[in-house]
């Protein structure tokens, strides 16, 4: 996405105006454009910020209704979402199993409140690798599985995430994740993220459960590595996680280190601490940051920036992504020969 200087400030304003805690927005003026399309998830918080601030009066009718609208819109599709996913808890305890949620699934009802959701286009819930088949069995009773690609079935098979889409004609889309991000990029024990994952608060069912906030943290940066995007919406959820929960700087770089993602994660909270004024400390930041090479290459292949041109190759953009954004430059090799492997299998298959 190629953007003005003017289209780039405006861009940062907006999402310092949608953060609620701590609220970058109390040191801020109200932005005097509209908000980016590219923001529409952030829509209730905007709009739950403009009264708080005592901004409404100072806003256009046409931005009063579209921020409105993107309210009702998201209240009620967070309604559907929160509705399955109370049905599907119900079914996972009585067959022993838990999830944890992911992204807004996690954050909604924790970090936001009912009458400012966070939006999202579908649910996201890991499972342990074990109870993933299980998982995706009971998913059968509301959904079906949806076949990406009808050459790379063999990829279907063995990926860290299965779609599915609702039988039904308003339910919500679901992804089911036996990992957080793609194979060997990072060392994730899966025994760790549950055994220090809670119940979500917004759900009396503890088979429905969220991360630690740290291990919330680096989830976001693996979701950001994996886009190659690291100055999205998602910053916002970034910056009140790190306000509500004020993680411990020495923890943060621990877990960072053990998952391999320090890179990932400095990227990432240089761009909250920089622009959304989220109080992470400069000594964790130095801590954190990675090579000169790998910084170099993530600039060439990853949007660190609003303006950032678009990297030409979008398939050898993601590869120069995974040497840059993994902290072991084995981990990206075996990536790489895993998606080999992977695709062989698909050929055979074909025939």
């Amino acid at each position: 996405m190629n953007t003005s200087a003017a289209e780039s400030d405006n861009y940062w304003a907006w999402l310092r105006y949608a953060c609620l805690t701590q609220a970058a927005a109390d040191s801020s003026p109200l932005p005097t454009g509209e908000p980016p399309d590219e923001l529409h998830r952030l829509l209730p918080l905007i709009y739950a910020n403009l009264h708080r601030h005592d901004h409404a009066a100072d806003i256009s009718p046409a931005l009063a209704g579209r921020l409105q609208a993107g309210t009702i819109a998201t209240i009620a599709q967070q309604g559907i979402y929160q509705h399955w996913l109370a049905g599907f808890g119900k079914r996972l305890a009585e067959q022993g199993l838990q999830t944890i949620l992911l992204k807004s699934s996690a954050f909604n009802g924790w970090l936001y409140p009912a009458d400012a959701p966070r939006g999202a286009v579908d649910i996201d819930l890991w499972v342990p690798a074990e109870a993933f088949d299980a998982c995706c069995a009971l998913m059968t009773a509301t959904h079906r599985p949806v076949l990406l690609d009808q050459a790379r079935r063999a990829t279907h098979e063995r990926l860290f995430e299965r779609v599915f889409e609702p039988l039904a004609q308003n339910g919500p889309s679901v992804e089911i994740h036996r990992g957080l991000t793609n194979p060997h990029l990072y060392r994730i024990d899966a025994q760790t993220l549950l055994d220090a994952s809670r119940p979500h608060p917004g759900y009396a069912n503890p088979a429905l459960r969220i991360m630690s906030p740290i291990h919330n943290l680096l989830n976001l940066a693996l979701h950001a590595a994996r886009d190659r995007d690291f100055a999205s919406y998602g910053l916002v959820d970034v910056h009140e996680l790190w306000c509500r929960s004020q993680p411990a700087a020495d923890q943060v770089l621990e877990e960072a280190r053990r998952w391999q993602c320090a890179g990932a994660l400095y990227l990432l909270l240089r761009n909250a601490a920089e622009h959304l004024h989220t109080p992470v400390p400069p000594t964790l930041l130095k801590q954190l940051q990675p090579a000169a090479w790998r910084l170099s290459l993530a600039s060439r292949t990853c949007r660190l920036i609003v303006d950032a041109p678009r990297p030409p190759g979008e398939r050898l953009a993601q590869l120069g992504a995974n040497f840059a954004l993994t902290d072991r430059v084995g981990n990206a090799l075996r990536f790489q020969w895993n998606y080999l492997r992977m695709r062989l299998a698909d050929l055979r298959q074909r025939g």
